[in-house]
Protein backbone atom coordinates (compact mmCIF):
# COMPACT_ATOMS: atom_id res chain seq x y z
CA UNK A 1 0.00 0.00 0.00
CA UNK A 2 1.08 3.50 -0.75
CA UNK A 3 2.49 5.64 1.95
CA UNK A 4 4.25 9.06 2.56
CA UNK A 5 5.35 7.82 6.11
CA UNK A 6 8.94 7.13 6.57
CA UNK A 7 9.69 3.33 6.04
CA UNK A 8 11.51 2.12 8.58
CA UNK A 9 13.36 -1.26 8.76
CA UNK A 10 13.74 -3.45 12.21
CA UNK A 11 16.40 -6.22 11.89
CA UNK A 12 15.71 -8.69 15.17
CA UNK A 13 15.70 -12.85 15.30
CA UNK A 14 11.73 -13.15 15.89
CA UNK A 15 8.79 -10.79 16.95
CA UNK A 16 8.82 -11.32 20.52
CA UNK A 17 5.97 -11.12 22.36
CA UNK A 18 7.28 -8.24 25.10
CA UNK A 19 8.17 -6.48 21.39
CA UNK A 20 5.09 -7.25 19.29
CA UNK A 21 3.05 -4.30 21.27
CA UNK A 22 5.85 -1.45 20.94
CA UNK A 23 6.28 -2.45 17.09
CA UNK A 24 2.90 -1.92 16.80
CA UNK A 25 2.90 1.82 18.30
CA UNK A 26 6.00 2.43 15.74
CA UNK A 27 3.99 1.02 12.88
CA UNK A 28 1.29 3.56 14.01
CA UNK A 29 3.77 6.46 12.79
CA UNK A 30 5.96 4.77 10.61
CA UNK A 31 5.62 2.70 8.17
CA UNK A 32 7.30 -0.47 9.54
CA UNK A 33 8.66 -3.63 8.27
CA UNK A 34 10.24 -6.22 10.40
CA UNK A 35 13.15 -8.46 8.97
CA UNK A 36 13.72 -11.86 10.98
CA UNK A 37 17.25 -12.95 10.42
CA UNK A 38 17.30 -15.75 13.08
CA UNK A 39 14.44 -18.10 14.64
CA UNK A 40 16.36 -18.76 18.40
CA UNK A 41 15.39 -22.30 18.54
CA UNK A 42 14.95 -22.18 22.75
CA UNK A 43 12.04 -20.13 21.86
CA UNK A 44 9.61 -22.18 20.15
CA UNK A 45 6.29 -20.88 21.72
CA UNK A 46 7.40 -17.74 20.20
CA UNK A 47 7.16 -18.82 16.48
CA UNK A 48 3.14 -18.14 16.15
CA UNK A 49 3.91 -14.03 17.27
CA UNK A 50 6.46 -13.86 14.13
CA UNK A 51 3.55 -12.82 11.53
CA UNK A 52 2.21 -9.64 10.02
CA UNK A 53 1.00 -7.52 13.07
CA UNK A 54 -1.65 -4.83 12.43
CA UNK A 55 0.77 -1.94 11.67
CA UNK A 56 3.98 -3.67 10.62
CA UNK A 57 4.64 -6.30 8.19
CA UNK A 58 6.65 -9.08 9.07
CA UNK A 59 9.64 -10.18 6.23
CA UNK A 60 11.50 -13.44 6.89
CA UNK A 61 15.35 -13.46 6.13
CA UNK A 62 17.01 -16.44 4.80
CA UNK A 63 20.43 -17.30 7.34
CA UNK A 64 22.05 -19.67 9.04
CA UNK A 65 22.16 -20.26 13.27
CA UNK A 66 25.25 -21.51 15.38
CA UNK A 67 24.77 -22.51 18.64
CA UNK A 68 27.84 -23.19 21.14
CA UNK A 69 27.57 -23.85 24.89
CA UNK A 70 28.53 -20.57 27.19
CA UNK A 71 30.95 -21.83 29.94
CA UNK A 72 31.94 -19.81 32.75
CA UNK A 73 34.15 -21.43 35.59
CA UNK A 74 34.20 -24.58 33.72
CA UNK A 75 30.24 -25.01 33.69
CA UNK A 76 27.53 -24.20 31.12
CA UNK A 77 25.56 -20.83 31.83
CA UNK A 78 23.85 -21.10 28.78
CA UNK A 79 24.07 -21.25 24.91
CA UNK A 80 25.47 -18.36 22.31
CA UNK A 81 23.70 -18.22 19.13
CA UNK A 82 25.24 -16.67 15.92
CA UNK A 83 23.44 -15.52 12.76
CA UNK A 84 25.05 -15.72 9.20
CA UNK A 85 22.45 -13.58 7.32
CA UNK A 86 24.34 -13.25 3.90
CA UNK A 87 21.42 -12.54 1.90
CA UNK A 88 20.30 -9.87 4.06
CA UNK A 89 21.73 -6.66 2.35
CA UNK A 90 19.67 -7.98 -0.71
CA UNK A 91 16.71 -8.20 1.04
CA UNK A 92 17.62 -4.75 2.31
CA UNK A 93 17.85 -3.12 -1.07
CA UNK A 94 14.90 -4.67 -1.92
CA UNK A 95 12.72 -3.37 1.15
CA UNK A 96 14.24 -0.08 0.31
CA UNK A 97 13.74 1.62 4.05
CA UNK A 98 14.51 5.39 4.71
CA UNK A 99 16.28 3.71 8.33
CA UNK A 100 17.33 0.83 10.03
CA UNK A 101 17.26 0.07 13.45
CA UNK A 102 19.32 -3.50 13.66
CA UNK A 103 19.75 -5.21 17.38
CA UNK A 104 22.47 -6.07 18.95
CA UNK A 105 26.31 -5.98 17.40
CA UNK A 106 27.30 -8.94 15.49
CA UNK A 107 27.09 -10.12 11.61
CA UNK A 108 23.35 -8.65 11.36
CA UNK A 109 24.42 -5.20 12.15
CA UNK A 110 27.25 -5.51 9.81
CA UNK A 111 25.00 -6.22 7.23
CA UNK A 112 22.90 -3.43 8.37
CA UNK A 113 25.47 -1.00 8.13
CA UNK A 114 26.88 -1.74 4.89
CA UNK A 115 23.40 -1.37 3.14
CA UNK A 116 23.55 1.94 5.22
CA UNK A 117 26.80 2.94 3.36
CA UNK A 118 26.08 1.74 -0.51
CA UNK A 119 22.29 3.37 -0.36
CA UNK A 120 23.44 6.37 1.90
CA UNK A 121 20.38 5.67 4.40
CA UNK A 122 21.18 6.13 8.56
CA UNK A 123 21.41 3.18 10.78
CA UNK A 124 20.77 2.78 14.51
CA UNK A 125 22.13 -0.27 16.52
CA UNK A 126 19.61 -1.32 19.49
CA UNK A 127 21.90 -2.00 22.21
CA UNK A 128 21.17 -4.04 25.47
CA UNK A 129 24.79 -5.10 26.57
CA UNK A 130 26.17 -4.49 29.69
CA UNK A 131 29.90 -3.91 31.35
CA UNK A 132 28.57 -7.12 33.23
CA UNK A 133 27.54 -8.93 30.29
CA UNK A 134 30.23 -8.10 28.05
CA UNK A 135 32.94 -8.92 30.04
CA UNK A 136 33.99 -12.48 29.34
CA UNK A 137 32.86 -11.87 25.25
CA UNK A 138 35.32 -14.04 23.10
CA UNK A 139 37.96 -12.11 20.56
CA UNK A 140 35.73 -12.60 17.57
CA UNK A 141 33.17 -10.73 19.66
CA UNK A 142 34.84 -7.91 20.38
CA UNK A 143 36.27 -7.45 16.91
CA UNK A 144 33.04 -7.19 15.52
CA UNK A 145 31.79 -4.52 18.79
CA UNK A 146 35.48 -2.59 17.60
CA UNK A 147 33.85 -2.66 14.13
CA UNK A 148 29.74 -1.58 14.70
CA UNK A 149 31.18 0.40 16.67
CA UNK A 150 33.71 2.70 14.74
CA UNK A 151 30.96 3.01 11.55
CA UNK A 152 27.78 3.12 13.36
CA UNK A 153 26.80 6.82 14.75
CA UNK A 154 23.74 6.23 15.94
CA UNK A 155 22.87 3.94 18.92
CA UNK A 156 19.53 2.81 21.12
CA UNK A 157 20.10 1.71 24.29
CA UNK A 158 18.09 -0.64 26.77
CA UNK A 159 19.04 1.92 29.78
CA UNK A 160 22.08 3.46 31.47
CA UNK A 161 23.41 0.39 32.14
CA UNK A 162 23.71 -0.44 28.19
CA UNK A 163 24.91 3.31 27.37
CA UNK A 164 27.54 2.99 30.33
CA UNK A 165 28.81 0.23 28.39
CA UNK A 166 28.62 2.09 25.00
CA UNK A 167 30.13 5.13 26.41
CA UNK A 168 33.47 2.63 27.34
CA UNK A 169 33.84 2.01 23.92
CA UNK A 170 33.85 5.70 22.96
CA UNK A 171 30.36 6.34 22.05
CA UNK A 172 29.63 9.45 22.31
CA UNK A 173 26.64 10.45 25.18
CA UNK A 174 25.28 12.68 22.42
CA UNK A 175 24.78 9.65 19.36
CA UNK A 176 23.31 8.04 22.20
CA UNK A 177 19.22 7.38 22.45
CA UNK A 178 18.83 5.97 26.13
CA UNK A 179 15.00 4.22 26.57
CA UNK A 180 14.20 1.70 28.77
CA UNK A 181 13.70 -2.46 27.94
CA UNK A 182 9.67 -2.18 28.22
CA UNK A 183 6.67 -4.32 28.15
CA UNK A 184 3.13 -3.50 27.74
CA UNK A 185 2.17 -2.11 30.83
CA UNK A 186 -1.78 -1.55 30.68
CA UNK A 187 -2.46 -5.90 31.24
CA UNK A 188 -0.25 -5.57 34.23
CA UNK A 189 -1.86 -2.26 35.62
CA UNK A 190 -5.55 -3.76 35.09
CA UNK A 191 -7.49 -5.51 37.94
CA UNK A 192 -6.68 -9.68 37.91
CA UNK A 193 -8.02 -11.94 39.67
CA UNK A 194 -5.14 -14.01 41.39
CA UNK A 195 -5.14 -17.79 39.13
CA UNK A 196 -2.87 -19.80 41.13
CA UNK A 197 -3.08 -20.60 45.21
CA UNK A 198 0.33 -21.53 46.67
CA UNK A 199 0.34 -22.88 50.52
CA UNK A 200 2.14 -22.34 52.72
CA UNK A 201 2.10 -18.17 52.45
CA UNK A 202 4.02 -16.48 51.69
CA UNK A 203 4.41 -17.29 48.10
CA UNK A 204 7.89 -16.04 46.90
CA UNK A 205 7.78 -15.75 42.91
CA UNK A 206 10.65 -15.74 40.55
CA UNK A 207 10.14 -16.08 36.60
CA UNK A 208 12.77 -17.02 34.13
CA UNK A 209 14.16 -19.93 32.35
CA UNK A 210 14.88 -22.74 34.22
CA UNK A 211 18.96 -22.22 33.39
CA UNK A 212 22.15 -21.58 35.30
CA UNK A 213 23.08 -18.11 34.42
CA UNK A 214 19.51 -17.60 36.17
CA UNK A 215 21.00 -18.28 39.42
CA UNK A 216 18.17 -20.48 40.45
CA UNK A 217 20.70 -22.77 42.24
CA UNK A 218 21.47 -19.62 44.34
CA UNK A 219 17.94 -19.08 44.97
CA UNK A 220 16.79 -22.91 46.76
CA UNK A 221 20.11 -22.68 48.28
CA UNK A 222 18.93 -19.51 50.44
CA UNK A 223 15.24 -20.86 50.76
CA UNK A 224 16.64 -24.05 51.89
CA UNK A 225 19.75 -22.00 54.62
CA UNK A 226 16.41 -20.06 55.89
CA UNK A 227 13.97 -23.18 55.61
CA UNK A 228 16.43 -24.37 58.23
CA UNK A 229 16.05 -21.43 60.39
CA UNK A 230 12.56 -21.86 60.61
CA UNK A 231 11.26 -19.51 58.36
CA UNK A 232 7.85 -21.17 56.50
CA UNK A 233 6.69 -20.20 53.03
CA UNK A 234 6.63 -21.12 49.32
CA UNK A 235 8.71 -20.83 46.50
CA UNK A 236 7.12 -20.22 43.13
CA UNK A 237 9.54 -21.13 40.02
CA UNK A 238 7.71 -19.93 36.79
CA UNK A 239 9.42 -20.90 33.43
CA UNK A 240 10.98 -24.12 31.66
CA UNK A 241 14.27 -25.22 30.65
CA UNK A 242 17.19 -27.56 30.53
CA UNK A 243 17.17 -26.98 34.17
CA UNK A 244 14.40 -28.18 35.97
CA UNK A 245 15.67 -32.04 36.75
CA UNK A 246 18.39 -30.98 38.17
CA UNK A 247 16.80 -28.05 40.15
CA UNK A 248 14.37 -30.79 41.55
CA UNK A 249 16.57 -32.92 42.61
CA UNK A 250 18.93 -30.00 44.68
CA UNK A 251 15.37 -29.64 46.69
CA UNK A 252 16.05 -31.65 50.41
CA UNK A 253 14.05 -34.57 50.78
CA UNK A 254 10.86 -33.23 53.10
CA UNK A 255 10.63 -29.65 50.89
CA UNK A 256 9.35 -30.56 48.22
CA UNK A 257 6.23 -29.01 48.82
CA UNK A 258 7.71 -25.98 49.58
CA UNK A 259 8.48 -25.17 45.60
CA UNK A 260 6.25 -25.06 42.81
CA UNK A 261 7.28 -25.35 39.58
CA UNK A 262 4.38 -23.82 37.55
CA UNK A 263 6.22 -24.12 34.04
CA UNK A 264 5.72 -21.74 31.28
CA UNK A 265 2.90 -19.47 31.30
CA UNK A 266 1.37 -17.74 28.93
CA UNK A 267 2.11 -13.70 28.47
CA UNK A 268 -1.50 -13.16 29.16
CA UNK A 269 -1.74 -15.27 32.33
CA UNK A 270 1.01 -13.94 33.91
CA UNK A 271 -0.55 -11.11 35.43
CA UNK A 272 -2.07 -13.19 37.33
CA UNK A 273 0.21 -15.32 38.53
CA UNK A 274 1.79 -12.00 39.97
CA UNK A 275 -1.47 -11.65 42.05
CA UNK A 276 -1.25 -14.84 43.21
CA UNK A 277 1.81 -14.13 45.07
CA UNK A 278 3.11 -12.11 47.70
CA UNK A 279 7.31 -11.05 47.02
CA UNK A 280 9.25 -10.70 43.59
CA UNK A 281 13.14 -11.87 43.42
CA UNK A 282 15.15 -11.96 40.52
CA UNK A 283 18.42 -13.59 41.45
CA UNK A 284 19.86 -13.61 37.82
CA UNK A 285 23.60 -14.03 37.24
CA UNK A 286 23.50 -12.37 33.95
CA UNK A 287 20.69 -10.01 32.17
CA UNK A 288 20.97 -7.22 29.90
CA UNK A 289 17.51 -6.39 31.59
CA UNK A 290 15.12 -8.21 33.17
CA UNK A 291 11.15 -7.19 32.00
CA UNK A 292 10.03 -9.45 34.50
CA UNK A 293 11.03 -6.87 37.04
CA UNK A 294 8.99 -4.20 35.30
CA UNK A 295 6.22 -6.80 35.53
CA UNK A 296 6.21 -7.73 38.75
CA UNK A 297 6.17 -3.83 40.28
CA UNK A 298 3.35 -2.79 37.90
CA UNK A 299 1.44 -5.46 39.24
CA UNK A 300 2.16 -4.03 42.91
CA UNK A 301 4.76 -6.98 44.30
CA UNK A 302 7.56 -5.82 46.39
CA UNK A 303 10.36 -6.79 44.21
CA UNK A 304 14.19 -6.90 45.19
CA UNK A 305 17.17 -7.66 42.25
CA UNK A 306 19.92 -9.14 41.75
CA UNK A 307 23.00 -6.39 40.99
CA UNK A 308 23.71 -8.28 37.65
CA UNK A 309 20.67 -7.26 35.94
CA UNK A 310 20.55 -4.20 33.68
CA UNK A 311 17.36 -2.68 34.86
CA UNK A 312 17.98 -2.68 38.52
CA UNK A 313 19.66 0.85 39.13
CA UNK A 314 16.47 2.04 37.45
CA UNK A 315 13.86 0.42 38.59
CA UNK A 316 14.58 -0.48 42.27
CA UNK A 317 15.84 1.12 44.90
CA UNK A 318 19.16 0.59 46.52
CA UNK A 319 18.54 -1.29 49.44
CA UNK A 320 16.36 -4.06 47.19
CA UNK A 321 19.48 -4.86 45.27
CA UNK A 322 21.29 -7.31 46.29
CA UNK A 323 24.47 -10.34 45.18
CA UNK A 324 23.42 -14.07 44.07
CA UNK A 325 26.55 -14.79 44.37
CA UNK A 326 27.33 -13.99 47.72
CA UNK A 327 25.26 -16.04 50.47
CA UNK A 328 24.71 -13.50 52.93
CA UNK A 329 23.26 -11.21 50.40
CA UNK A 330 20.45 -13.23 48.89
CA UNK A 331 19.51 -14.56 52.07
CA UNK A 332 19.39 -11.12 53.12
CA UNK A 333 17.00 -10.09 50.27
CA UNK A 334 14.85 -13.74 50.63
CA UNK A 335 13.79 -12.83 54.07
CA UNK A 336 12.94 -9.27 53.52
CA UNK A 337 10.75 -10.80 51.04
CA UNK A 338 9.07 -13.72 53.41
CA UNK A 339 8.82 -11.36 56.57
CA UNK A 340 7.24 -8.54 54.06
CA UNK A 341 10.04 -6.03 54.52
CA UNK A 342 11.13 -5.25 50.87
CA UNK A 343 10.17 -1.95 49.63
CA UNK A 344 7.86 -1.35 47.15
CA UNK A 345 8.63 -0.57 44.22
CA UNK A 346 8.16 2.58 42.77
CA UNK A 347 5.75 1.79 39.61
CA UNK A 348 7.02 5.68 37.97
CA UNK A 349 10.18 4.53 37.38
CA UNK A 350 9.07 2.04 34.84
CA UNK A 351 8.40 3.73 31.22
CA UNK A 352 5.01 3.43 30.02
CA UNK A 353 5.25 1.85 26.03
CA UNK A 354 3.91 4.78 24.45
CA UNK A 355 7.05 6.54 26.33
CA UNK A 356 9.71 4.29 24.84
CA UNK A 357 7.78 4.11 21.54
CA UNK A 358 7.41 8.22 21.24
CA UNK A 359 10.74 8.05 22.00
CA UNK A 360 12.21 6.29 18.86
CA UNK A 361 9.85 7.18 16.64
CA UNK A 362 10.45 10.62 17.32
CA UNK A 363 14.00 10.27 17.15
CA UNK A 364 13.76 8.91 13.36
CA UNK A 365 11.20 11.24 12.33
CA UNK A 366 13.66 14.38 13.52
CA UNK A 367 16.41 13.09 10.69
CA UNK A 368 14.65 11.52 8.25
CA UNK A 369 11.27 13.07 7.87
CA UNK A 370 8.41 11.32 6.49
CA UNK A 371 6.15 12.06 9.99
Amino acid sequence: MPTDRAKLAILTNMVAPYRRPLFERLGERLDLHVLLTGFESNRPDWRRLSEHGRFFQVHPARGLQLSAPRRRAGATIDRQRIHLNPALVLSLAKLRPDAVVTAEMGFRSLSALLYGRLARKLVWVWWGGTLHTEREIGPLRRAIRRAVVRFNPRWISYGQTSTEYLRSLGVAAEHILTIQNTVDEGAFLEPTEPSHSFEPRPAILTVGQLIPRKGLSQLLGAAHRLWDRGHRFSLVLAGSGPERERLVQSIQRGREALVHFVGSVPPESMPGLYRSCDAFLFPTLEDVWGLAVNEAILCGLPAACSKFAGCAPELVAPEAVFDPTDDRSIEDALERAVRGTLPMADPSRVWPISRVAEAISGEILTVVGGG
